[in-house]
């Protein structure tokens, strides 16, 4: 079983910053235990957290494929519940552009003909993609990605 977890960032603005991915795939058969991969998708109006997400989730499931790799099932594991119900179905997918990723991100799966599943996880257990797409942002900002305030539930 392999599983692949994934992580996308707009920064500094969302929508309009500095997209980039991350992933991780581990669970690979030896010598090739584990697979990772970054980069910046793009800057400017069209680029958003989502967009990003969905690409990061489609170049780990997309490196399987690249690499002729055949495993008996994936799990995908990310912190965005937009992509994880989206690419099982649960919601709607609205947006033509993050539609296409996700169909892209079907035709993967379908490709490889292994049993998958998506789960949601939370941040604090998506380390490793974030990361990965911290470092893309660095590497093309030469800045630290920006520290968002914590959220507190019910608070101001």
């Amino acid at each position: 079983m392999i599983t692949i977890f994934f992580d996308g960032l707009c920064e500094p603005f969302n929508p309009g910053g500095v997209a980039c991915f991350g992933w991780i795939a581990q669970g690979l058969d030896a010598p090739l235990e584990s697979l990772a991969g970054c980069g910046v998708i793009g800057a400017g109006a069209r680029m958003t957290n989502n967009f990003a997400e969905w690409v990061a989730c489609g170049k780990g499931i997309g490196a399987l494929v690249a690499l002729g790799i055949r495993p008996d099932g994936i799990t995908i594991l990310g912190d965005s519940q937009l992509v994880i119900n989206q690419l099982t179905g649960d919601w709607e997918c609205r947006d033509e552009r993050l539609r296409e990723c996700r169909d892209r991100c079907l035709e993967y799966l379908t490709t490889l003909g292994c049993r998958w599943k998506a789960v949601w996880v939370p941040r604090e257990q998506n380390t490793h993609a974030d990361l990965l797409s911290q470092a893309a942002y660095v590497g093309r900002t030469g800045k630290p990605v920006p520290v968002r305030p914590k959220r507190v539930k019910g608070g101001t």
